[in-house]
């Protein structure tokens, strides 16, 4: 059903009866048809918009397992659909006879003002009975430098690879070879059970147990080349009627991933941080630097061409 959806809206002009919250440089734009959504950011308010991962409001998803089956909301006839909007974001409401599915998409800063989009997810008993429920969150992303499609806590990631209980990282990074292809993947405080990098058709097919094997490339032939995801799993556990099941991402692209908690950097013998050698992720932090000029040097020249109209709180 979502790839029959997918291929329609492929053939429909772009956004089309979409809901849109801006805050600064970053975006959000919903689908009031499927409940899908994308983010957008930019580098500065003179520059143009650009997506987070894949354009397409069915590729990136919320599915759920509920005793044992598996179910898209988006495209079950079985769940409603209704949205709240607000100027910090929305939520993206699923209504069924027994499960209430709340996905909340805010718009933040952290304490350094570096803006991110903090992502709820919420599936709420109100049936009469407990149920097996399961969350899983799927973003088909777009960015590739090299052959490393992921950063994981720094590591390089090349190929189909699986995270469970203590090796789940907290940051993962999917990063491309142009200026603001960077996508940043948080997971705590809420970790889930498990992380899936995958090729985007087989994390799709696959049920919620499959490992690659190692070696694994991101190629699906004949047709999905090159085509990696992340799947975020939340693993099905009871949860009893008026409770709820609740996960947690956040994601964005600039890194906001620090917000001043240095422990959030894996640490060698007495404690001192030690962050990756890996050269993409040095190259990274550089081009980052480098946007951060661009953009200070251009508030800059804003403020001299004010002259005398300038303020300590300007400065």
């Amino acid at each position: 059903m979502k790839r029959i959806a997918l291929a329609i809206l492929l053939c429909l002009p772009p956004l089309l009866s979409a809901l849109t919250v801006e805050k600064g440089n970053l975006k959000v734009v919903a689908d009031d048809q499927t409940g899908g959504y994308l983010c957008y950011a930019r580098l500065s308010a003179e520059s143009s918009w650009f997506p987070l991962y894949v354009e397409s409001y069915t590729s990136s998803y919320l599915e759920l397992s509920v005793n044992g089956e598996v179910l898209l909301p988006g495209s079950s006839r079985d769940y409603s659909l209704r949205f709240e909007q607000d100027e910090a974001g929305l939520a993206v409401i699923f209504e069924g006879d027994d499960l209430r599915v709340t996905e909340r998409i805010t718009l933040k800063e952290d304490s350094r003002r570096t803006a991110y989009f903090s992502l709820s997810l919420e599936m709420e008993n109100r049936g009469s009975e407990t149920v097996e429920g399961g969350i899983k969150r799927v973003f088909d992303t777009a960015f590739v430098r090299g052959n490393t499609h992921f950063l994981a806590d720094g590591e390089a990631i090349g190929e189909e690879t699986l995270f469970e209980g203590a090796q789940i990282p907290s940051l993962i990074l999917s990063l491309g070879s142009r200026p603001g292809e960077k996508l940043y993947f948080r997971t705590a405080p809420r970790l889930p059970d498990r992380i899936l990098i995958a090729n985007w058709n087989r994390l799709d097919r696959e049920g919620w147990d499959y490992a690659p094997a190692e070696g694994t490339n991101f190629n699906a032939l004949p047709f999905s080349i090159n085509d990696s995801a992340v799947g975020f799993y939340w693993m099905p556990e009871p949860v009893k009627r008026g409770e709820s099941l609740k996960a947690e991402i956040d994601l964005g692209p600039f890194d906001f991933t620090l917000d001043g908690k240095r422990e959030t950097l894996p640490a060698a013998e007495g404690g001192i941080i030690v962050p990756s050698a890996d050269p993409g992720l040095a190259l990274l932090h550089l081009e980052e630097q480098l946007e951060y000029l661009d953009r200070l040097l251009a508030d800059l020249q804003v403020l001299i061409e004010r002259g005398e109209n300038i303020t300590q709180d300007d400065i």
